[in-house]
């Protein structure tokens, strides 16, 4: 607990390791830094709210507890409360340290590539992925019962990237669709959903899905044009799709591209970005195993984007 009280250090300085990540330490070092260390301060404040409350709530509750075993068992009662009370209390600072580090991190992040923005904790409604599941790239929902009762569907954001590179759009989001219906909610999709959007309409009449049909392998795709030859669906583009599956390393790879716009469904497997939720007792400084986890998977988003452009101009 004497530890809170050292004088806050600094992170390590980011060794650049892989081509994506040239440039970056110095952009870890003028905007990420301070960030951290506002962070980290934060947090220990938390933790000290966080023990100072419990430090007074918890001998308080006992007090009353031993009143009820001594005096009177209606004390009983209010020994419960004040215990309650407390706890809730001292969780209210660790909620509001709750996604701190990704609010922080991500957008630094996106500045590095200068093309790319991020929402976190969006609303959201079900139309986002309403495309995704006409294309059959997410689970059907549940017709049953529609007769006398109409399901209720939810999609929960935690994060929405946008962007432009080459004249391709992109749209990214990390995302849950559940579905409601008779007392009972069931995750129907939960990971990452990607749309890339093509410049004009010369290929509005071209329509592919590519798949990993191995989840093993998720680097290791398969295009199905029905028998024709995609004109965008060129070698570089698979290469990228695939780098993107491998980085990604989803449960599911599945994309499909129709009216000039190649959307992905990648179901999660564990954390797709291993930022912590939230956690005051664990220091923000280990956090660069997730910053390196989000770099290269926004490497390869924007790999798939250059390569779909090269595409488009060659066509």
């Amino acid at each position: 607990m004497l530890g809170w009280f050292k004088p806050i250090g600094r992170p390590s300085a980011f060794e650049e390791r892989a081509p994506h990540e040239r440039g970056f330490a110095a952009h870890f070092e003028r905007t990420i830094v301070p960030r951290l260390h506002r962070l980290e301060l934060l947090r220990r404040v938390v933790l000290v709210v966080f023990w100072i409350i419990l430090a007074i709530g918890l001998p308080l509750a006992g007090v009353v507890a031993v009143l009820a075993v001594t005096e009177d068992m209606r004390f009983l009662k209010g020994a419960i409360i004040v215990l309650l009370g407390a706890i809730g209390l001292a969780l209210v600072p660790v909620a509001f340290f709750v996604g701190r580090e990704e609010r922080l991190l991500l957008p630094a992040l996106c500045d590095h590539f200068g093309d790319l923005t991020v929402w976190i904790k969006p609303r959201a409604t079900a139309a986002v992925v309403a495309p995704f599941r006409a294309l059959g790239l997410l689970p059907p929902l549940d017709q049953r019962r529609l007769a006398w009762r109409r399901p209720t569907e939810k999609v929960t954001i935690d994060d929405v990237f946008n962007g432009s590179h080459g004249d391709v759009g992109l749209w990214m989001a990390e995302l849950e669709d559940s579905q409601k219906q008779a007392g009972r909610e069931a995750t129907l999709f939960r990971g990452t959903l990607i749309a890339f959007g093509l410049p004009g309409s010369g290929h509005a009449d071209e329509a592919w899905r590519v798949h990993a049909p191995d989840a093993r392998e998720p680097g290791r795709l398969e295009v199905d044009a029905g028998g024709a030859t995609p004109a965008l669906a060129t070698p570089a583009v698979l290469e990228a799709l695939g780098a993107l599956g491998r980085v990604f390393a989803p449960a599911s790879f599945v994309g499909s591209f129709d009216d000039n716009v190649l959307r992905l469904a990648l179901a999660l497997k564990g954390r797709s970005r291993p930022f912590d939720v939230g956690n005051p007792f664990r220091p923000v400084y280990r956090c660069e195993p997730a910053v390196r986890a989000t770099l290269a998977q926004l490497a390869a988003v924007r790999a798939v984007m250059a390569a779909l452009a090269d595409a488009v101009r060659a066509a």
